[in-house]
């Protein structure tokens, strides 16, 4: 009997809806983001800034409803009411109680609000739901993309991929504010959302991007583009309905030699049998001893959409991703893979160095041969031996060795391999292309539009 495994898809359709339009107030371009931890209901958030602090009425930043002198305040919810909180100065005297319904924020005339060790720009609010306490920074999107695009992409990257990482960033968010409307806010400071550091995580390559980009994005048929991205395609991108069902016009999968050669290109690791079953176990699935492997279904990427895992008592069919997520995104890092004797992991890679050039040698996992200076060939089956070419000594190693019990799992890339690959970015921006043809190339037949000033 087969089963499927189908979580990770389910997000699919909430992910690539498509905003039927735009409308945005006087203050469109501020944003309400979560940061941080929530926090119990007893537990008191700290805040301090070096000029005190201005109430304010999120709608109307103009004025202020009230100073608070001090410098560092305590802000928790209210014992009598759940919906309030209340506000204490530094000696635990009483300021004020507001509403906890994020509709007044505290801010500063010293540009920055520091909490749990981080400093924000923007405004600091509060929401109070069921769980406890989530503090927001309602910030304006340019002030948001400081603190992104340096957690997203090396700061001392060229220049245009810097630029190109800007727009993508700023291109995401306009397509994503609704993305945790229900939850009161717009996005998260996790990459669930795009991961956000606040003031702390900036730096100055990276805020001249952001600057050099102000207001531009992608945008498709008069819209902004979902314009996802990852570290490294590994040579080729895909196309988004493989990864979250639905097909999006301009993620299309191309070619991309430029995400070759960078961090992550190729990667290995072993799985034992054991740990595969107890994964499994783990998600409710008993199929008993892992017995075999087989890749039934690719993509035109090259990466893994279907897969079978052969038990002693049952079998199980997986997509590539849901079997990533099992094993462990970061160590497993894309679905574009092979395993044990197929394809690229049928050869095992050796190299031949002698501490001044390396050189990758293409032999079959039944041995390789070695052509001493006396002429004669000497066949070697072991992982590690020695080969002798004129007078230098080359050391000649495997990548991996496996056991019986063991899969040898041989890929390339890091990440869903749609959109935009950040060390791919960076390969053809230091090729000498444009931000522009940077983002043409990874997102198909958008246009690039100065979208809110």
């Amino acid at each position: 009997m087969r089963r499927f495994i189908s979580t990770v898809l389910l997000v699919a359709g909430l992910l690539f809806a498509m905003p039927d339009s735009y409308s945005f107030a006087k203050d469109a371009d501020f944003i309400d983001v979560r940061i941080g931890k929530t926090y119990a209901i007893l537990d008191r958030v700290l805040l301090s800034s070096r000029g005190g602090f201005g109430l304010i009425n999120k709608g109307d930043k103009e004025s202020k409803l009230m100073n608070i002198d001090s410098d560092r305040i305590y802000v928790s919810i209210s014992f009598t009411d759940s919906r309030s909180l209340d506000i204490f100065d530094a000696s635990n005297s009483y300021i004020t109680t507001i509403p906890a319904d994020g509709s007044l924020v505290l801010g500063t005339e010293e540009g920055s609000i520091s909490t749990a060790g981080i400093s924000y720009r923007g405004y600091i609010g509060f929401i109070s739901g069921a769980s406890g306490l989530i503090l927001i920074n309602h910030v304006d999107v340019e002030s948001y993309l400081y603190g992104v695009v340096p957690k997203e992409i090396p700061p001392l990257s060229s220049e245009e991929a810097l630029k190109a990482q800007a727009v993508a960033a700023r291109s995401f968010v306009y397509n994503s504010l609704k993305k945790h409307a229900a939850e009161g806010y717009n996005l998260c400071d996790t990459t669930h959302c795009q991961a956000y550091g606040g003031l702390n995580a900036e730096h100055p390559n990276t805020n001249m991007a952001v600057d050099d980009t102000f207001g531009l994005i992608a945008t498709y048929n008069g819209l902004p583009a979902n314009t996802v991205y990852h570290s490294s395609s590994g040579g080729h991108t895909e196309n988004s309905e493989k990864v979250w069902v639905t097909a999006v016009p301009y993620l299309r999968a191309v070619p991309d030699p430029f995400s070759t050669n960078g961090p992550n290109s190729s990667w290995s690791v072993v799985l034992t049998a054991n740990e595969i079953e107890d994964k499994l176990k783990a998600e409710g699935y008993e199929i008993g001893r892992v017995e075999g492997i087989s890749i039934k279904e690719r993509s035109e990427s090259g990466r893994v959409t279907l897969m079978e895992i052969i038990g002693s008592r049952d079998a199980v069919e997986l997509t590539g991703a849901q079997f990533r997520t099992l094993m462990g995104a970061i160590t497993f890092k894309s679905t574009l893979f092979y395993i044990g004797d197929e394809e690229a992991s049928n050869s095992g890679v050796l190299y031949a160095t002698d501490s001044r050039r390396k050189s990758e040698l293409e032999v079959t996992r039944r041995g390789f041969s070695v052509i001493g200076k006396n002429g004669e060939t000497t066949n070697i089956s072991d992982i590690t031996a020695i080969g002798i070419s004129g007078t230098r000594t080359f050391g000649i190693k495997s990548v991996e060795t496996v056991m019986d019990d063991e899969y040898l799992v041989t890929g390339k890339g890091f990440g869903h391999g749609v959109g935009m690959s950040q060390y791919g970015a960076i390969e053809m921006a230091k090729q000498g292309y444009t931000f522009e043809e940077i983002l043409k190339h990874y997102y198909r037949n958008i246009e690039l539009t100065i979208f809110y000033r």
